[in-house]
């Protein structure tokens, strides 16, 4: 209620229980606009909140403003400003989701064998024996093995298969295999240690049978068997005399001979064993006159 003629001015609202002070010119500047701009009363008439979240004005109207948001979690009035979606794809900068092929490198694609334990041969390294390859082990999923055998470093024509039976012109050499891996980028090789191939020994000097004293053979006289000289280091020689063909009881390498030896015909027989077997050698014969 306004009092005329007075310096103060009091208004009473029982819902909003405020008191507001005002000078007379500002009452009578504008009387008819309580809610104005210029309405000294006006930051104190401002009504409570509807329960809709809304804002009331003083005529009893809601407003809904860009700056006013609801209780109840009404979006009218919010920014629509809001941050970019970090998992579109599209947006610039766009972080890939684990697991997801960046295009980088070469992570994806085939790489051709690589050896990463060397290739081996097993067997026994004689003539007439078998040796067979191992391929080693390799990385990158080899889809295929190709050998090669080489002997002294040589390809050996028409030896391509996983395994190499030796011959007589492997004897005294060394035999090795070269395995090429392969799968759909490319191929790579490896080459095993060789090993050296034997052959059952073989005298280069023949074994003889000889009278130790330089004499002609006569009663009396020692003979004795020489073993003579053997490749492929034989592991153990036996030697012994014979008789027209038949080992002297005891076996023995050198003998003396007696009356009825005389007109005889005698030899050294030699035996000479190694891992690939054993050689035989015999000496040149001794007659007795």
């Amino acid at each position: 209620m306004l009092e005329s003629g007075s310096s103060k001015a009091v208004f009473s609202d029982t819902d909003s229980r405020f008191t507001a002070l005002a000078g007379q010119g500002n009452s009578a500047s504008n009387p008819g606009s309580p809610g104005s701009s210029s309405d000294p009363l006006s930051p104190f008439l401002t009504e409570p909140a509807a329960d809709d979240g809304s804002t009331a004005g003083r005529d009893g109207s809601n407003s809904s403003g860009t700056e006013g948001t609801s209780r109840h979690g009404d979006s009218r009035g919010k920014s629509n400003s809001s941050p970019p979606d970090s998992g579109d794809s599209d947006s610039p900068g766009a972080t890939p989701a684990p697991g997801s092929d960046s295009g980088g490198g070469s992570s994806g694609g085939v790489v051709a064998p690589t050896n990463t334990a060397a290739s081996s041969i097993s067997g026994n390294a004689y003539v007439g024996q078998t040796l067979t390859a191992s391929n080693g082990t390799w990385s990158n999923d080899p889809s295929s093995f190709s050998y090669q055998w080489l002997r002294g470093g040589a390809s050996i024509a028409g030896a391509t298969s996983s395994s190499y039976t030796l011959v007589v012109a492997d004897a005294g050499n060394t035999v090795g295999v070269r395995v090429t891996a392969t799968n759909a980028a490319g191929s790579a090789t490896n080459t095993s240690s060789t090993v050296a191939v034997i052959d059952v020994s073989t005298y280069t000097t023949q074994p003889t049978t000889t009278v130790m004293s330089g004499n002609p053979p006569a009663a009396g006289e020692v003979l004795f068997c020489s073993e003579g000289v053997w490749t492929f280091s034989p592991t153990s020689i036996f030697r012994r005399l014979r008789r027209n063909g038949v080992s002297i009881v005891p076996n023995t390498f050198q003998y003396t001979l007696v009356p009825a030896d005389i007109g005889s015909n005698f030899d050294c027989y030699v035996t000479a064993t190694n891992a690939a077997g054993t050689g035989i050698g015999i000496s040149d014969t001794l007659t007795t006159p």
